[in-house]
């Protein structure tokens, strides 16, 4: 096993089990929308974040350019996934007997420490892109999620539903800026 395979393999069990719980976390909304008000903000947080776990699980092959990965790495790619596990574990509740009557309420309070899970993931993914993978500071992946920090802290510290709505608009159309812009269409089998 090499160094590259056993990191992506670490890395990898935990976005599992972070889509995983996240997966189940919206099949539980959805079990749970006779007693509970659903709302859609915090489902589409769970849809960025999901996306955010699927991205950088595609980035992972990224590693195979390295020519070692270092404890310091293998441990920033390990807090990464860890902080995308929490984003996913936030936005919702994780079982029916812990839905709240109205699924908002629960989002201006829990829910926005899984947005603020996300604006750190965000901040740290700019220094790994830095630090590991040498990417130039001004790199429009970096402003992007620059952009996503930004945008995301301002939601989790807001709680007037006037000022999230378009907020999540603008991180949603930053996401998928950044994915098209971060994420290459497809990798070479060669290694």
């Amino acid at each position: 096993m090499t160094i590259f395979d056993f990191t992506t393999v670490a890395v990898s069990f935990i976005l599992g089990l972070g889509v995983t719980y996240l997966l189940e976390s919206v099949v539980g909304a959805l079990r749970a929308r006779r007693a509970c008000r659903l709302h859609w903000l915090p489902f589409v947080w769970a849809a960025c974040v999901l996306l955010q776990q699927f991205q950088f699980w595609w980035a992972l092959y990224e590693l195979h350019t390295l020519p070692s990965v270092s404890t310091g790495v293998f441990s920033l790619l390990l807090f990464l996934a860890g902080l995308l596990f929490l984003a996913g574990a936030l936005v919702l509740p994780s079982g029916e007997a812990e839905y709240p009557a109205d699924l908002f309420g629960y989002f201006t309070t829990d829910g926005s420490w899984g947005v603020a899970a996300a604006a750190l993931y965000n901040a740290i993914a700019i220094v790994a892109n830095v630090a590991v993978f040498h990417t130039p500071l001004a790199d429009p992946s970096n402003w992007l999620n620059a952009l996503l920090v930004a945008l995301a802290v301002l939601v989790a510290a807001t709680r007037a539903k006037a000022w999230q709505f378009p907020l999540t608009t603008a991180y949603v159309v930053a996401l998928v800026l950044d994915a098209i812009a971060a994420t290459p269409s497809a990798y070479s089998s060669g290694g």
